[in-house]
């Protein structure tokens, strides 16, 4: 506590109020999130010298709205006595970054090779982010699994300026909401939707979102196919909150599709081309099955990225001697391809 801003004492955060509390030397600071979101344009935010720059006077801090701040100050009182005779001595509105799903973005650039991002990272997230990147820069490879934080993990309709503002803003105000991780938000929805979506929804079809996409995760039309599922492809019990985007429906369509016959629409797998004289030797060197074979062949197989870990689970089909087309569910890039085909140029061989 000997800095002027010190603190012996844990954050206290007030879950059910959206609210925490921090020591700031001999003072408390208090941080709500109980109030609308206030989206703000960077462009807005002006620009500030190096010497201008102190803790009352940087871009992040924003004029105090005390008519956004009154009912967590009530809230407060009410939780800690002791601050009955308090005043409030000074405020501010800071700035926090969202991304669509929450989530930071951490990894390298595909607008520029060696240039690494970690950018909306929580102040709770920041020792362990800090060692991922540390570990990308000095080993190629973070021992933390970064799948989730991947920058190029959003779709192009997923980075409109009105998809970043709605997302962003419903982001904040969930922050402190327990959300089932299955979870869809209620908008934006059907950005993209198949063909067949008029077919899926006569068949009951039960619809959650990924990557903008519209996608049946069970249809209510197979509701009857639970009479005679063997008891060996029975799904476990789940209570109401963890069966509560799930249906034992699913289990019914997996067991005809390894036992019988079913058809899928793949309209929202990712596909890819990889072309060129290189395009064989390539995915030989990126995938852990044989890339050898004649066109017309198909086949399952696991992405890599550079130090042998598992990217993504992908199919991988040749159309002829020198193309492929990839498809995965997960997130494949193009930039990842751009930088390892130039990685094998580098080193000699084939572009």
């Amino acid at each position: 506590n000997e800095l002027p801003n010190g603190a012996r004492l844990p954050i206290l955060r007030h879950q059910d109020q959206d609210l925490y509390y921090r020591e700031h030397g001999d003072r408390y600071g208090i941080g709500s999130y109980a109030h609308k979101p206030m989206p703000v344009d960077l462009d807005e935010l002006g620009t500030f010298k190096p010497d201008e720059i102190s803790e009352h006077n940087m871009p992040s801090r924003l004029d105090f709205t005390l008519e956004d701040f009154l009912p967590a100050w009530e809230a407060t009182k009410q939780l800690l006595p002791a601050l009955h005779e308090a005043e409030i001595e000074d405020g501010f509105n800071g700035i926090f970054s969202f991304t669509p799903d929450g989530g930071s973005l951490v990894g390298e650039s595909k607008e520029l090779d060696g240039f690494y991002v970690a950018e909306a990272v929580w102040v709770t997230h920041s020792a362990g982010i800090a060692r991922a990147v540390a570990e990308l820069l000095t080993e190629g490879k973070s021992s933390i699994d970064l799948g989730d934080c991947d920058i190029h993990r959003f779709e192009d309709v997923q980075l409109t300026p009105e998809y970043v503002s709605e997302t962003s803003q419903q982001n904040f105000v969930e922050i402190y909401d327990v959300l089932h991780p299955l979870q869809p938000k209620l908008s934006p929805r059907n950005l993209r939707v198949s063909p067949f979506h008029a077919r899926h929804k006569q068949l009951g079809g039960v619809f959650l979102e990924g990557g903008g996409w519209e996608r049946p995760y069970w249809f209510e039309a197979n509701a009857d196919l639970l009479k005679e599922m063997p008891a060996e492809w029975q799904p476990p019990a789940r209570d109401a909150w963890s069966g509560m985007f799930s249906s034992p429906i699913a289990a019914a369509e997996a067991w005809k599709t390894r036992t019988a016959v079913a058809m899928y629409d793949m309209t929202p797998l990712k596909r890819l081309e990889v072309s060129g004289p290189g395009a064989q030797k390539l995915l030989q060197e990126l995938t852990t099955a044989d890339m050898t074979k004649k066109p017309g062949a198909v086949t399952y197989t696991l992405l890599l990225d550079h130090a042998g870990g598992i990217r993504s689970d992908i199919t991988v089909a040749r159309l002829n001697e020198d193309t492929f087309q990839l498809g995965a569910n997960g997130n494949i890039d193009t930039a990842y391809f751009d930088r390892a085909a130039r990685h094998q140029t580098n080193n000699g061989g084939p572009a």
